[in-house]
């Protein structure tokens, strides 16, 4: 996976508030591999596959949300 992705990736799970820490607990790893992985220094298929489901998961919650809010 390229640099640009990683960071693309990290940085949609900051803006959506998951945590390294988040990623770490439900991938079952240490939170430094996901630093290490988001710094490209790591590998991790089972991170980067929780990372991607928590970020999807995230989204469509946010976006149902935001379809069931009232309009003022």
């Amino acid at each position: 996976m390229s640099q640009y992705t990683l960071l693309r990736l990290k940085r949609k799970a900051k803006k959506l508030g998951i945590t390294q820490a988040r990623i770490a607990a439900e991938a079952g790893v240490k939170v430094t591999l996901v630093c290490h992985l988001f710094a490209g220094r790591a590998k991790s298929q089972n991170v980067l596959r929780t990372a991607r489901r928590l970020i999807a998961e995230t989204t469509a919650h946010r976006d149902a949300l935001a379809q069931t809010s009232p309009q003022p």
